[in-house]
């Protein structure tokens, strides 16, 4: 499947959801700052190497 950069911000948003949800409660959040750090580099990767 291949991500869109519409597709590749939604999916952020519910990344940063995810994360404030989990302080909020205590909960663990390196696995979705790490999901997070993945998206973003693959993303940058996508926009910069067109060039």
């Amino acid at each position: 499947m291949k991500i869109t950069e519409a597709n590749m911000m939604l999916r952020m948003t519910e990344l940063f959801a995810e994360l404030e949800w989990n302080y909020a409660y205590g909960r663990e959040m390196e696995p979705i700052l790490r999901d997070i750090k993945k998206l973003a580099a693959r993303y940058l990767r996508k926009r910069y190497d067109k060039r």
